[in-house]
Protein backbone atom coordinates (compact mmCIF):
# COMPACT_ATOMS: atom_id res chain seq x y z
CA UNK A 1 0.00 0.00 0.00
CA UNK A 2 1.37 3.43 -1.38
CA UNK A 3 1.42 6.64 1.15
CA UNK A 4 -1.82 7.86 -0.28
CA UNK A 5 -3.43 4.66 0.32
CA UNK A 6 -1.80 4.79 4.18
CA UNK A 7 -2.85 8.09 5.09
CA UNK A 8 -6.87 7.72 3.78
CA UNK A 9 -6.74 4.31 5.81
CA UNK A 10 -5.49 6.44 8.78
CA UNK A 11 -7.71 9.01 7.73
CA UNK A 12 -10.71 6.74 7.97
CA UNK A 13 -9.70 5.19 10.95
CA UNK A 14 -9.92 8.47 12.96
CA UNK A 15 -13.30 9.24 11.43
CA UNK A 16 -14.78 6.28 12.58
CA UNK A 17 -13.24 6.58 15.76
CA UNK A 18 -15.12 10.20 16.39
CA UNK A 19 -18.51 8.38 15.15
CA UNK A 20 -18.35 6.42 18.29
CA UNK A 21 -17.51 3.35 15.83
CA UNK A 22 -15.60 0.09 18.23
CA UNK A 23 -13.90 -2.15 16.01
CA UNK A 24 -12.40 -4.31 18.79
CA UNK A 25 -14.76 -6.17 20.95
CA UNK A 26 -14.49 -5.09 24.42
CA UNK A 27 -17.14 -6.46 26.10
CA UNK A 28 -18.85 -9.84 26.67
CA UNK A 29 -22.91 -10.11 27.01
CA UNK A 30 -24.47 -13.42 28.51
CA UNK A 31 -27.27 -14.94 30.25
CA UNK A 32 -26.37 -17.96 33.10
CA UNK A 33 -28.69 -20.20 34.67
CA UNK A 34 -26.94 -22.13 37.59
CA UNK A 35 -30.22 -24.11 38.57
CA UNK A 36 -30.37 -27.76 36.70
CA UNK A 37 -32.48 -29.58 36.16
CA UNK A 38 -35.22 -26.94 35.03
CA UNK A 39 -38.88 -28.58 35.93
CA UNK A 40 -42.46 -27.08 34.87
CA UNK A 41 -43.35 -25.11 37.68
CA UNK A 42 -40.91 -24.40 39.47
CA UNK A 43 -38.85 -21.44 39.62
CA UNK A 44 -35.31 -20.89 38.66
CA UNK A 45 -33.31 -17.76 38.11
CA UNK A 46 -30.94 -16.23 35.23
CA UNK A 47 -28.61 -14.28 35.61
CA UNK A 48 -27.21 -11.14 32.82
CA UNK A 49 -24.07 -10.49 33.62
CA UNK A 50 -21.22 -8.39 31.76
CA UNK A 51 -17.49 -9.16 31.17
CA UNK A 52 -15.69 -6.13 30.06
CA UNK A 53 -11.44 -5.56 29.52
CA UNK A 54 -12.43 -1.77 29.62
CA UNK A 55 -14.43 0.51 31.91
CA UNK A 56 -17.60 1.38 31.18
CA UNK A 57 -19.93 3.52 32.71
CA UNK A 58 -23.82 2.68 30.86
CA UNK A 59 -26.06 0.27 29.35
CA UNK A 60 -28.51 -0.89 26.99
CA UNK A 61 -29.94 -4.23 26.80
CA UNK A 62 -33.11 -5.79 24.99
CA UNK A 63 -33.27 -9.46 25.84
CA UNK A 64 -36.28 -11.59 23.87
CA UNK A 65 -38.20 -14.33 25.78
CA UNK A 66 -40.94 -17.15 25.15
CA UNK A 67 -43.88 -16.31 26.88
CA UNK A 68 -45.78 -19.74 26.04
CA UNK A 69 -42.31 -21.52 27.72
CA UNK A 70 -41.52 -18.76 30.59
CA UNK A 71 -43.41 -16.40 32.50
CA UNK A 72 -41.61 -13.45 34.38
CA UNK A 73 -42.48 -13.58 38.23
CA UNK A 74 -39.61 -10.76 39.49
CA UNK A 75 -36.87 -8.47 37.82
CA UNK A 76 -34.76 -8.03 41.05
CA UNK A 77 -31.98 -5.04 40.42
CA UNK A 78 -30.41 -5.15 44.06
CA UNK A 79 -27.00 -7.06 42.70
CA UNK A 80 -26.95 -4.48 39.49
CA UNK A 81 -23.90 -2.35 39.22
CA UNK A 82 -26.72 -0.21 37.40
CA UNK A 83 -27.67 2.24 39.78
CA UNK A 84 -29.24 5.10 37.57
CA UNK A 85 -32.15 3.94 35.93
CA UNK A 86 -32.90 6.01 32.40
CA UNK A 87 -35.83 3.03 31.77
CA UNK A 88 -36.62 -0.29 32.79
CA UNK A 89 -36.41 -2.65 33.48
CA UNK A 90 -39.54 -3.36 31.94
CA UNK A 91 -41.33 -5.86 29.91
CA UNK A 92 -43.07 -5.28 26.31
CA UNK A 93 -45.54 -7.99 25.43
CA UNK A 94 -45.37 -9.42 21.87
CA UNK A 95 -44.59 -12.55 20.35
CA UNK A 96 -41.40 -12.99 21.96
CA UNK A 97 -41.61 -11.09 25.24
CA UNK A 98 -38.89 -8.16 25.99
CA UNK A 99 -37.13 -7.01 28.67
CA UNK A 100 -35.71 -3.77 28.21
CA UNK A 101 -32.72 -2.33 30.40
CA UNK A 102 -31.15 1.52 30.26
CA UNK A 103 -29.25 2.90 32.46
CA UNK A 104 -25.81 3.77 33.85
CA UNK A 105 -23.75 3.23 36.77
CA UNK A 106 -21.91 5.50 38.63
CA UNK A 107 -18.90 3.57 39.76
CA UNK A 108 -17.61 2.19 36.27
CA UNK A 109 -17.24 -1.51 35.87
CA UNK A 110 -14.67 -3.37 34.67
CA UNK A 111 -13.86 -6.79 34.91
CA UNK A 112 -15.79 -9.95 34.87
CA UNK A 113 -19.34 -11.04 36.12
CA UNK A 114 -20.83 -7.62 36.45
CA UNK A 115 -24.84 -8.09 37.14
CA UNK A 116 -27.01 -6.15 35.07
CA UNK A 117 -30.39 -8.12 35.90
CA UNK A 118 -31.73 -11.30 37.77
CA UNK A 119 -34.94 -12.64 36.28
CA UNK A 120 -36.66 -15.03 38.40
CA UNK A 121 -38.70 -17.47 35.75
CA UNK A 122 -41.38 -19.59 35.93
CA UNK A 123 -41.68 -22.66 33.38
CA UNK A 124 -45.17 -23.20 31.93
CA UNK A 125 -44.71 -26.07 29.58
CA UNK A 126 -42.05 -28.59 28.56
CA UNK A 127 -39.66 -27.94 26.11
CA UNK A 128 -36.48 -26.03 24.59
CA UNK A 129 -36.80 -21.97 25.23
CA UNK A 130 -34.34 -20.02 24.21
CA UNK A 131 -33.19 -16.07 26.16
CA UNK A 132 -31.75 -14.41 23.01
CA UNK A 133 -30.44 -10.77 23.15
CA UNK A 134 -32.12 -8.35 20.43
CA UNK A 135 -29.84 -5.75 20.73
CA UNK A 136 -27.08 -4.47 23.12
CA UNK A 137 -24.66 -1.80 23.96
CA UNK A 138 -22.58 -0.09 26.86
CA UNK A 139 -20.74 3.12 26.89
CA UNK A 140 -16.95 3.51 27.70
CA UNK A 141 -15.99 6.56 29.71
CA UNK A 142 -15.36 8.54 26.81
CA UNK A 143 -19.22 8.26 25.58
CA UNK A 144 -18.40 6.52 22.81
CA UNK A 145 -20.77 2.86 22.27
CA UNK A 146 -19.43 -1.04 22.23
CA UNK A 147 -21.68 -3.60 20.74
CA UNK A 148 -20.59 -6.15 23.38
CA UNK A 149 -20.58 -9.98 21.57
CA UNK A 150 -23.54 -12.21 22.69
CA UNK A 151 -25.13 -15.08 22.25
CA UNK A 152 -28.28 -17.22 22.84
CA UNK A 153 -28.86 -19.23 26.03
CA UNK A 154 -30.94 -22.48 24.91
CA UNK A 155 -32.98 -23.68 28.18
CA UNK A 156 -34.41 -27.25 28.73
CA UNK A 157 -37.45 -27.80 30.42
CA UNK A 158 -38.69 -30.65 32.08
CA UNK A 159 -41.87 -32.61 33.83
CA UNK A 160 -43.09 -30.88 36.44
CA UNK A 161 -41.65 -30.60 40.08
CA UNK A 162 -44.32 -28.92 41.86
CA UNK A 163 -47.79 -31.67 40.95
CA UNK A 164 -47.01 -35.37 40.22
CA UNK A 165 -48.62 -34.88 36.25
CA UNK A 166 -46.86 -34.29 32.76
CA UNK A 167 -46.60 -30.12 33.95
CA UNK A 168 -49.21 -29.17 31.09
CA UNK A 169 -52.25 -27.94 32.00
CA UNK A 170 -55.53 -30.54 31.49
CA UNK A 171 -57.61 -27.58 30.20
CA UNK A 172 -58.43 -24.07 29.64
CA UNK A 173 -55.33 -22.42 31.98
CA UNK A 174 -56.18 -24.62 34.98
CA UNK A 175 -53.66 -23.91 37.71
CA UNK A 176 -51.14 -26.50 38.96
CA UNK A 177 -51.96 -28.43 42.65
CA UNK A 178 -50.18 -27.67 45.16
CA UNK A 179 -48.76 -29.99 47.63
CA UNK A 180 -47.39 -28.42 50.63
CA UNK A 181 -50.44 -29.79 52.39
CA UNK A 182 -48.78 -31.79 55.30
CA UNK A 183 -47.48 -34.84 53.61
CA UNK A 184 -50.47 -35.76 51.52
CA UNK A 185 -51.00 -34.65 48.42
CA UNK A 186 -53.66 -31.83 48.23
CA UNK A 187 -56.26 -33.29 45.81
CA UNK A 188 -58.12 -31.80 42.91
CA UNK A 189 -59.17 -28.33 42.70
CA UNK A 190 -57.08 -24.88 42.35
CA UNK A 191 -54.71 -24.16 45.21
CA UNK A 192 -55.22 -21.06 47.66
CA UNK A 193 -53.02 -18.28 46.88
CA UNK A 194 -51.43 -16.32 49.73
CA UNK A 195 -50.84 -12.49 49.86
CA UNK A 196 -47.96 -11.39 48.16
CA UNK A 197 -47.01 -8.59 50.50
CA UNK A 198 -45.76 -12.13 53.10
CA UNK A 199 -44.60 -14.98 52.91
CA UNK A 200 -47.28 -17.64 54.55
CA UNK A 201 -45.91 -18.29 58.08
CA UNK A 202 -47.79 -20.01 61.24
CA UNK A 203 -46.04 -17.44 63.24
CA UNK A 204 -43.91 -14.48 63.30
CA UNK A 205 -40.46 -15.91 63.59
CA UNK A 206 -38.60 -18.96 62.28
CA UNK A 207 -37.14 -21.22 64.81
CA UNK A 208 -33.32 -21.92 65.06
CA UNK A 209 -31.19 -24.53 66.47
CA UNK A 210 -28.04 -25.71 66.85
CA UNK A 211 -27.29 -28.34 63.92
CA UNK A 212 -26.23 -31.77 65.96
CA UNK A 213 -24.17 -32.94 62.71
CA UNK A 214 -22.04 -29.94 62.08
CA UNK A 215 -21.23 -27.63 64.64
CA UNK A 216 -20.51 -24.67 62.52
CA UNK A 217 -24.47 -24.83 60.70
CA UNK A 218 -27.82 -24.61 62.64
CA UNK A 219 -30.87 -25.72 61.71
CA UNK A 220 -33.15 -22.89 60.48
CA UNK A 221 -36.76 -24.46 60.57
CA UNK A 222 -40.19 -22.60 58.81
CA UNK A 223 -43.06 -22.67 60.66
CA UNK A 224 -45.10 -22.72 56.74
CA UNK A 225 -48.74 -23.21 56.39
CA UNK A 226 -49.26 -26.10 54.48
CA UNK A 227 -53.03 -26.82 53.38
CA UNK A 228 -53.73 -22.98 52.86
CA UNK A 229 -50.61 -21.51 52.21
CA UNK A 230 -50.72 -22.26 48.19
CA UNK A 231 -46.99 -22.18 48.24
CA UNK A 232 -45.40 -24.07 45.31
CA UNK A 233 -41.60 -23.40 46.02
CA UNK A 234 -40.17 -21.98 49.09
CA UNK A 235 -36.46 -20.97 49.08
CA UNK A 236 -34.27 -19.35 51.64
CA UNK A 237 -30.73 -17.47 51.64
CA UNK A 238 -28.98 -15.93 54.24
CA UNK A 239 -26.36 -13.83 55.67
CA UNK A 240 -23.11 -13.65 57.69
CA UNK A 241 -20.11 -10.84 57.56
CA UNK A 242 -20.31 -11.72 53.92
CA UNK A 243 -22.87 -11.00 50.74
CA UNK A 244 -26.67 -12.73 50.53
CA UNK A 245 -25.81 -16.31 49.82
CA UNK A 246 -27.47 -18.32 46.90
CA UNK A 247 -31.24 -18.88 47.27
CA UNK A 248 -31.45 -22.77 48.25
CA UNK A 249 -34.98 -24.59 48.15
CA UNK A 250 -36.21 -26.00 51.09
CA UNK A 251 -39.30 -27.81 52.70
CA UNK A 252 -39.88 -27.01 56.07
CA UNK A 253 -36.11 -26.69 57.46
CA UNK A 254 -32.99 -25.40 55.81
CA UNK A 255 -29.16 -26.07 57.47
CA UNK A 256 -27.59 -22.43 57.33
CA UNK A 257 -24.39 -21.36 59.01
CA UNK A 258 -24.39 -20.77 62.44
CA UNK A 259 -22.87 -17.39 62.09
CA UNK A 260 -26.06 -16.09 60.12
CA UNK A 261 -27.81 -13.12 61.70
CA UNK A 262 -29.99 -12.41 58.29
CA UNK A 263 -32.35 -14.97 56.77
CA UNK A 264 -34.72 -13.75 54.10
CA UNK A 265 -37.28 -16.30 52.47
CA UNK A 266 -38.96 -16.04 49.29
CA UNK A 267 -42.07 -18.31 48.90
CA UNK A 268 -44.03 -18.54 44.98
CA UNK A 269 -47.45 -19.63 44.73
CA UNK A 270 -49.24 -21.17 41.83
CA UNK A 271 -49.69 -18.09 39.52
CA UNK A 272 -46.43 -17.29 40.11
CA UNK A 273 -46.83 -14.50 43.17
CA UNK A 274 -44.06 -13.89 45.12
CA UNK A 275 -43.51 -13.18 48.67
CA UNK A 276 -40.44 -12.08 50.82
CA UNK A 277 -39.76 -11.49 54.89
CA UNK A 278 -36.39 -11.14 56.01
CA UNK A 279 -35.71 -12.46 59.83
CA UNK A 280 -33.12 -12.19 62.16
CA UNK A 281 -31.19 -14.22 64.61
CA UNK A 282 -29.99 -11.47 66.78
CA UNK A 283 -27.73 -14.29 68.99
CA UNK A 284 -25.48 -14.53 65.76
CA UNK A 285 -24.51 -10.83 66.45
CA UNK A 286 -22.55 -11.96 69.71
CA UNK A 287 -20.27 -14.16 68.09
CA UNK A 288 -19.04 -11.70 65.69
CA UNK A 289 -16.59 -10.05 67.89
CA UNK A 290 -14.60 -13.72 68.62
CA UNK A 291 -14.59 -13.37 64.68
CA UNK A 292 -13.54 -9.78 63.58
CA UNK A 293 -11.11 -9.85 66.65
CA UNK A 294 -7.86 -11.03 65.04
CA UNK A 295 -9.01 -8.91 62.45
CA UNK A 296 -9.18 -5.50 64.32
CA UNK A 297 -5.91 -6.68 66.29
CA UNK A 298 -4.11 -7.22 62.88
CA UNK A 299 -5.32 -3.58 61.52
CA UNK A 300 -4.51 -1.78 65.01
CA UNK A 301 -0.83 -3.31 65.03
CA UNK A 302 -0.59 -1.92 60.96
CA UNK A 303 -1.75 1.30 62.11
CA UNK A 304 0.75 1.17 65.19
CA UNK A 305 3.84 0.22 63.02
CA UNK A 306 3.11 2.44 60.53
CA UNK A 307 2.86 5.29 63.06
CA UNK A 308 5.78 4.28 64.41
CA UNK A 309 7.78 4.14 61.25
CA UNK A 310 6.54 7.99 60.50
CA UNK A 311 7.89 9.26 63.63
CA UNK A 312 11.52 7.58 63.28
CA UNK A 313 11.61 8.52 59.55
CA UNK A 314 10.66 12.15 60.81
CA UNK A 315 13.06 12.12 63.55
CA UNK A 316 15.99 11.14 61.40
CA UNK A 317 15.14 13.92 59.49
CA UNK A 318 15.81 16.21 61.77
Amino acid sequence: MGFAGRTLLVIALLAATRAGVSFAATSTLYAEVATSPILVGSAFEAKILLDSTEALGAYEVELLYQPQYLAVVELNTSGSIVDTWQSGPGIFAGENNVIRLRGASSNSFEGERGELLTILFLPAQEGVAELRFHSASVSLLDGSKVTPVYGPLAIAISGSGSSGGSGESSGGGASPSSERSGGSSSGSGAPLYFSTSSPPLDSESPVFTADPSDSSKKILTLPLSSAESGAENVEVRSRTILPWSDWQPVQESASIPRGAWAVEVRTIDGRGGVARKTFYDWRAFGRFPLVLFPVFAVAAGAVVAGYAYVRLRSRREI
